[in-house]
């Protein structure tokens, strides 16, 4: 499916961003080949904790994330911790504001887990477009045929 081009141009700006971001880390930039669109209508929607860990990710990409609109709390929570194991390590708190480009760098998706909380008192919708680099496999999944990030963003 083609790509909208209200879209093209937001990735083009994040692209931009990223190559000013990571240049000191990653001479070449990064390219990505498949985004998320994710829509918190009010602080009534969130999303619990998670890893970011799908294996058709490319793990030696940094997975892109742009918030638009309302701005909303965020948080890291560490494996250990989360299990038990040592409660010693902090959760990492974060306000992911309009225009916002948070890179999780690798191994990050290995190590912590992320969540985007309730936040009743948010009434403004929040739109985060994740950009990611997946690996193309032209390997049959779930018996539909279709190869896994065909077309380019």
């Amino acid at each position: 499916m083609p790509c909208p081009a209200g879209l093209l141009d937001i990735r083009h700006d994040a692209k931009a961003r990223l190559t000013s971001q990571s240049r000191h880390i990653h001479p070449a930039g990064h390219s990505y080949n498949f985004v998320l669109v994710n829509r918190y209508s009010d602080g009534n929607h969130c999303i619990g904790e998670h890893r970011d860990d799908e294996s058709e990710l490319n793990p030696d990409v940094p997975i892109a994330s742009l918030t638009l609109g309302a701005s909303r709390d965020f948080y890291f929570k560490h494996a250990d911790a989360r299990s038990g194991r040592d409660r010693s390590i902090a959760k990492v708190q974060l306000v992911l504001d309009d225009g916002l480009l948070l890179l999780m760098e690798k191994p990050t998706n290995r190590h912590w887990y992320h969540a985007l909380p309730r936040r009743k008192k948010c009434s403004g919708v929040r739109i985060n477009l994740t950009f990611r680099k997946v690996i193309i496999s032209s390997k049959k999944r779930d018996g539909a045929g279709e190869k896994i990030g065909a077309g380019v963003l």
